[in-house]
Formats: C-alpha cells, structure tokens, sequence
C-alpha cells in the first residue's frame, strides 16, 4: 500500500482491516471500480490514520445499506475515542443516528447551531385546524422556528412552548383544540426549509415591483 508511507506506524494494520470491513478488492484498479467501491476505498483512506478530525461530505453515498450501518456504527466508535467527526449530509435520518451536535445551513445561511438532545427535547410540532381560512390564528408562545399554513391548517415548529397558554389562547378564540407532537430531526429540518422558501418568495415577490419601475423608466 503506497499510502502507508505518508502515515505513522499502523496505518498498514489498520487499513487491512477496513479493507476486510468493507469488502474491497485489493487486486482492482480504482478505475474499474463502481461509485459505491470508490466510496469505500477513499472512506478506507480516510480512516486508516485515525485522524483526531475526521471531515466527511456525503460519506454514505453509493453504499449499500448493510456497509451504510457499518460505517455510521464506526463513526460512533471514532466519536467514543475522543476523536472528532464532522459529517455533511442531506440524509438526515442518519445525521440524527450518530450526530451530538447539528448545524443547518439553508443557502449559506446558518439557521442553527444545537446539541441535537437538547434541539429535539424543546422542541414540539403544534397543528392547528381553523374554522376558516381567513380566521386569525393565535399567538405561539415560545421561540417559534417555523410557522406554516396549508389552508385551514397551521403547523408550528416551536421551541419552548407555552402549552397551557397555548390551550387558553384557543378556548379564548373559540379555536379547537391544538394537536401536538415529539418532532423528529427531519421534521424541524423540513418545517425551516420551507419557512426560509416563503420567506425568499415573498421578498422575491416585494421586489419585482420596484424592479419593474426602474425598467419602465
């Protein structure tokens, strides 16, 4: 393994194995291989160092499930170590398997920075459905992270929520009562995404005008 001579004693040992892990070929060239192959032998690369940081983009692309669940229970392994991971990923089922700290990113705009425990644990789904669509829904109490309307139906991400006033908020207003759930990672991350879209149509949207004025000039 040429590798080996750029890395520290072990790299050889250690890269064996992994090898073994992931089923590679030692006798292939890299070119003749599939993109899910390539995948695990620069994930093979990456980890026969044992690097103290370890930053990952799309790690798991190309993998197979059952490699997949092996390479998340090893980056739990890395983490046990002391040793740091840092994983980009769209697929956030397995962001929510191994991550202890979450940042989301939303066209370079850093909307959060949390220990998932603590992201998960304050936060709650709140649906409510109106009597009409143009009834007025009530204030939420609490750090509100998403507030989205299909129709008659409202859905908040809320962090925080005050429930007890929430439920005298609706019975002040006649308003049935809230439905409210344990969100998971994927659900806060969906309901911010399509917050921030509104939010880009409608300052798309105030623009346009003055756009138009300048043209007409």
């Amino acid at each position: 393994m040429r590798s080996a001579g750029f890395y520290p004693t072990g790299f050889q040992a250690e890269f064996d194995q992994l090898v073994r892990k992931f089923d590679l070929d030692g006798g292939q060239k890299i070119s003749a291989l599939s993109k899910g192959m390539r995948a695990k032998v620069a994930l093979t690369l990456a980890m026969s160092h044992r690097p103290e940081l370890l930053i990952l983009d799309e790690p798991t692309s190309g993998l197979d499930p059952l490699v997949r669940r092996e390479f998340l229970e090893s980056m739990i392994d890395v983490s046990s170590e002391g040793r740091m991971v840092l994983l980009s990923s769209h697929q956030v089922a397995e962001v929510e398997r191994v991550a202890d700290i979450v940042v989301i990113l939303l066209n370079g705009r850093l909307l959060c920075v949390e220990r998932l425990e603590d992201l998960k644990r304050d936060t709650l789904e709140v649906v409510l459905s109106l009597p009409a669509a143009d009834s007025v829904a009530p204030e939420m109490p609490g750090d509100v992270l998403a507030h989205i309307a299909f129709g008659h139906e409202h859905v908040w991400m809320v962090r925080n929520p005050d429930i007890d006033q929430l439920a005298e908020s609706c019975h002040t207003q006649n308003l049935p009562e809230p439905q409210i759930r344990k969100p998971n990672l994927e659900d806060i991350l969906l309901a911010m995404l399509r917050e921030y879209r509104r939010g880009a149509i409608g300052e798309r949207t105030t623009a346009a005008p003055a756009e138009s004025s300048v043209e007409n000039r």
